[in-house]
């Protein structure tokens, strides 16, 4: 099949096994993810069936598919608890590794607010580095330096999501990122330098973009999506 220009959007994958206890954490009633289809419904039965306790929502330190989601979950339970009746019985936890609540000032804003609104603990420039879901504990790091235990329950996790294996063991992974994003111009997704007179352009996640780039202003007329199996 021949083509003028190649689009390279498999996405990002899930590294689950990163983080110690996580994968059999996920197995418990008190730990869920909405980064996989299958256990979003359960996130909701758990959001329903909280009364009281801590519930702590967290998102790791590596950049991520849909930034905003793991915020948006917990606001959603915070409110749903309050429509409830139940939100002053209840501790909601929000681990963020980020040193604000968004990279932009005018969201960061409105999201300090929503935090104070809701009662929200907010832990920046924090992350989860161990879970125990028999204890229903989490291990929260704080730059890297101190560790502190948690109480957990229910928690709506995050996993490390690097670029997918058939992108970060080839030549179109950028060499200086350690999660293997395909390396692009940040104005024009136009992968650049592993292949000087490439037509291939990256797109989705796993292009390496340090801030949001612009579209290109070439026209695509024939176009070859790459995805992974």
């Amino acid at each position: 099949m021949r083509y003028e220009y190649q689009v390279v959007g498999p996405g990002i994958q899930l590294e689950w096994d990163k983080i110690p206890g996580w994968e059999s954490a996920l197995a418990t009633s008190t730990v869920s993810s909405n980064y996989r289809f299958d256990l979003a419904p359960k996130t909701w039965d758990m959001i329903r069936s909280l009364r009281s306790g801590t519930a702590v929502f967290t998102m790791p330190s590596a950049p991520i598919k849909c930034g905003g989601a793991p915020q948006k979950i917990a606001y959603l339970a915070a409110d749903y608890c309050r429509q409830q009746g139940v939100l002053n019985d209840i501790r909601v936890g929000l681990v963020l590794p980020t040193p604000g609540m968004f990279g932009v000032k005018a969201f960061a804003d409105e999201l300090e607010k929503a935090v104070a609104r809701y009662g929200i603990e907010v832990r920046k420039s924090s992350e989860m580095t161990r879970v125990d879901g028999a204890t229903k504990t989490i291990t929260v790091g704080l730059c890297c330096r101190d560790q502190r235990r948690n109480p957990l329950r229910p928690a709506a996790c995050r996993s490390p999501q690097p670029a997918p294996d058939c992108i970060k063991n080839t030549m179109l992974a950028d060499p200086k990122n350690p999660l293997g994003y395909v390396q692009v111009d940040k104005h024009t997704h136009c992968n650049t330098p592993a292949i000087p007179t490439s037509s291939l352009w990256g797109m989705q996640g796993q292009a390496r973009t340090p801030k949001p780039g612009q579209p290109s202003a070439k026209r695509l007329r024939f176009l070859s999506i790459t995805c992974c199996p």
